[in-house]
């Protein structure tokens, strides 16, 4: 079983969620989880861990704050992890496998939406409440690992005539040898010239001849390895055991009567194997030495000094291929390919091929691009790891694997790419060995080196393993002069980087409105700060007609570049499909229908018609949801992205506003006493679930009060002591209604950052307010505009 990383205690604050997701990862590549499994056990425990911070720890919690412990297990199926706490209870498999809440984020129970995403991620959920604390199990299938190879049995090669056969077989236990039949002297020596054995039982006499003078000529050959020898003799016979024990020099090792029990010739045959696989043993620990002094003399000699001559070559394709010629030449390989990681496409690309024998050669200083195509590291369709190839399981495994024959099925990788290269070339390919190259944890590329030849010869043997502790240390140099010169590209490229990162926000703020729309009695004021350099926040507001508005508020769930890209789509469709519906509605466009009926009334009847025109604006909201969520759910629903909405409507003459609130904190209508009301969720967050129903509501503004929309980045701000600002605090600030749109805006942003103080922005800010004047005035001044959006990161 893997090791599991230790137990981990931590307080039970936001702080410790980066912690959580490095203990995590190293949690993921111990137990070698996929990037799938992975990433569902991050979302998981990063979802649960945030309850208990939040709603067990945090504001409004029932206890005061106390810490999180953490532990896991590996099983050979499964990857468990146990958050335990001493908040107070709540058990969140009762919130999973049912449809989320339509409640806002503020207003919304513990869990809420997070836990139905819970339940989406794992494969099992258990918790106890005990000794006054919660556990919780959080399981993720994963990958087993490869079951070990069954130990390897003695190969014996059975030479005895045919009447003794029988009681030599009964003597061998199958399940500890590997037995082959002989039955003539010349038998054996085909036998053995194909392949060595561990053990030969010799007859003392065989039908073509004696055993002396089968031993004598099989010790004179030395092309042929000799095996220990046993010799059996009938004790009936005259002479036999005088012949066998003058028999007694090597590689004879033992002689034994044909007719003892079979108990004791087994015992006597076990012996003799246990002494054979002892010495072998220390024939291999003796080589082994000699492999390290010879690796120790290498490593000084001529591995670190190949760094060093690494470090200097400045143009990466003749790195490269230096890399490669190097291993060839340290390893007696006669071919080498070097194997680049892309990280985009999560594939293995040949950069670099030799093979001496054919004088063949792509890469590097060649010019020649290696004509096979890349190796993807998992399955594009199912994203299961890729280890049928032998490159791209090493990369997976992050370990050196050796075939010392692809001939051979039982090493399980799919060599039929190798195959195919060896009947274009007449080529034969036996021995393989492939080495990952890792530098900080981060997969580089993989180093293949194909038929390793003897010294002086050109015989193809298998890699030895010294050959390979010779691989593994270049390749564990290389991989750090390949990352040292991604380094230096990646440094040259900041600057470039940083105008791009500049460009995109620049590119996000445009799908902001330039200009907020201007109406008779209505004033608009809006405002976002991100997080980061790019915002998962938006607010908009575009006319429909020339006496109606549209506003939009929302918060794309995460933080970032990915927040911000899904904000850009969101945007785009929601104000497409408002629009497009608004169209069909009131120009003649082609009708739909809905639950409100159908649609197609022109623009001049609704103008005279209120009723009609109401009925136009309601459908023109439920249809621009109910598309956006469903194109949303069904082409991105694997991403678990979503967003929370606030999109209104509003005729400023009438006061008059419909509305949707997708799974978004309450707007809040604002008069000269305060609060005058909250307008709650209608329907669950937009992109979760495929044809859900969202409601349209119906409000008032009369004249002189406000709508105050925001996201959850205001009540979740934090200062440097980690205390939230809070929904309270946001409420009181909204006591009376300011003299303008901008001025209610303002209010709560100048006391919000003083309560942060110099303490890191936690989540993006966005608000959007609405004054509903009492008669017809001027627009205000320019600082009606937006906010711009800051240029600047945040501190």
């Amino acid at each position: 079983m893997v090791a599991a990383p230790a137990p981990l205690r931590l307080p039970g604050e936001t702080g410790s969620l980066d912690t959580i997701a490095d203990y995590l990862s190293d949690l993921a590549s111990r137990a070698g989880c996929d990037r799938r499994a992975h990433y569902r056990l991050r979302l998981a425990v990063d979802e649960i861990a945030t309850n208990i911070i939040v709603h067990g720890y945090g504001d409004g919690g029932a206890q005061p704050a106390g810490d999180i412990e953490i532990s896991c297990t590996i099983e050979d199926d499964a990857v468990t992890v146990c958050l335990e706490d001493s908040a107070a209870p709540f058990d969140p498999s009762r919130a999973l496998h049912q449809a989320p809440s339509c409640e806002p984020l503020d207003g919304r129970s513990a869990g809420g939406l997070g836990l139905y995403l819970v339940s989406c991620s794992v494969d099992a959920l258990r918790y106890e409440r005990r000794d006054g604390k919660n556990r919780t199990w959080l399981t993720v299938a994963r990958e087993p690992p490869p079951k070990p190879s069954a130990p390897e049995r003695v190969q014996v090669l059975l030479a005895v005539p045919d009447s003794w056969r029988g009681a030599a077989t009964a003597a061998l236990d199958r399940g500890r040898y590997r037995i082959e039949g002989a039955r003539s002297g010349a038998d054996v020596q085909a036998r053995l010239s194909r392949k060595p054995v561990d053990l030969l039982l010799l007859g003392l006499d065989l039908p073509d001849g004696q055993a002396e003078s089968w031993l004598r000529y099989l010790s004179a050959r030395t092309d042929i390895p000799t095996p220990a020898v046993m010799l059996l003799y009938d004790p009936d016979q005259p002479e036999s055991e005088t012949r066998a024990a003058a028999s007694f020099a090597p590689p004879v090792r033992d002689a034994s009567s044909i007719k003892l029990p079979t108990a004791l010739l087994a015992a006597r045959i076990g012996r003799l194997s246990d002494d054979i696989r002892m010495g072998a043993a220390l024939a291999a620990e003796r080589g082994h030495q000699r492999e390290l002094e010879q690796l120790q003399h290498d490593l000084t000699e001529a591995i670190l000094p190949l760094g060093t001559a690494l470090t200097s070559e400045p143009d990466f394709d003749r790195l490269m291929e230096r890399i490669v010629v190097e291993a060839m030449k340290l390893c007696h390989a006669d071919g080498g390919t070097l194997y680049l990681y892309r990280a985009k496409n999560d594939q293995l690309a040949a950069s670099i091929l030799r093979i001496d024998s054919l004088g063949l050669a792509f890469g590097g200083s060649t010019g020649r691009l290696v004509p096979y195509p890349r190796l993807p590291l998992h399955d594009p369709k199912t994203d299961a790891p890729n280890h049928a190839n032998v490159a791209t399981s090493a990369a997976l495994c992050q370990r050196a694997i050796h075939v010392a024959d692809i001939s051979d099925p039982s090493s399980g990788f799919d060599f039929t790419g190798a195959g195919a290269f060896d009947r274009t070339l007449g080529y034969r390919t036996v021995s393989c060995l492939t080495v990952p190259l890792i530098a900080r944890a981060q997969l580089l590329g993989v180093l293949q080196l194909i038929n390793a030849q003897e010294p002086g010869g050109d015989r193809i043997i298998s890699f030895s393993s010294y050959q390979q502790q010779v691989c593994a240390s270049l390749a564990s140099q290389a991989a750090v002069v390949l990352h040292n010169h991604y380094l230096l590209r990646e440094r040259e490229g900041l600057l470039a980087l940083e105008r791009e990162m500049q460009i995109g926000r620049e590119i996000q703020a445009s799908f902001l409105p330039a200009k907020l729309p201007v109406l008779p009695r209505c004033q608009i004021a809006a405002y976002v700060n991100p997080a980061r350099m790019v915002s998962g926040d938006f607010y908009d507001a575009f006319h429909l007609d020339d006496r109606t508005v549209g506003l939009v508020i929302a918060d794309v769930c995460d933080k970032g570049a990915g927040a911000a890209l899904f904000m850009g789509l969101f945007r785009s469709l929601l104000r497409a499909f408002a629009q497009t519906s608004w169209h069909d509605a009131t120009a003649g466009g082609e009708p739909f229908s809905d639950a409100f009926g159908p649609s197609g009334r022109p623009a001049a009847a609704l103008s005279t018609d209120p009723t009609a025109h109401g009925a136009a604006l309601r459908r023109t909201l439920a249809r621009s949801v109910r598309l956006t969520n469903d194109y949303l759910a069904a082409t991105h629903g694997e991403l678990y992205m979503f967003a929370t909405l606030f999109f209104a409507v509003f005729v400023p003459e009438s006061g008059q506003l419909l509305y949707i609130n997708g799974g978004h904190p309450a707007a809040m209508i604002v008069g000269a006493d305060g609060i005058r009301a909250r307008l709650a969720a209608t329907g669950p967050a937009v992109g979760v679930i495929a044809d859900a129903e969202f409601e349209v509501a119906e409000a008032h503004l009369g004249c002189g009060e406000g709508l105050f929309g925001y996201t959850d980045g205001i009540v979740d701000a934090r200062n440097r002591d980690g205390v939230h600002f809070g929904s309270e605090a946001l409420e009181a600030l909204l006591d009376t209604m300011s003299d303008s749109a901008r001025g209610l805006i303002e209010r709560v942003d100048t006391v919000v950052k003083a309560f942060v103080g110099d303490a890191p922005v936690f989540d993006d800010i966005s608000m959007l307010s609405v004054l509903r004047t009492a008669a017809p005035r001027a627009p205000e001044p320019a600082a009606e505009d937006p906010a711009p959006v800051p240029t600047a990161p945040p501190r």
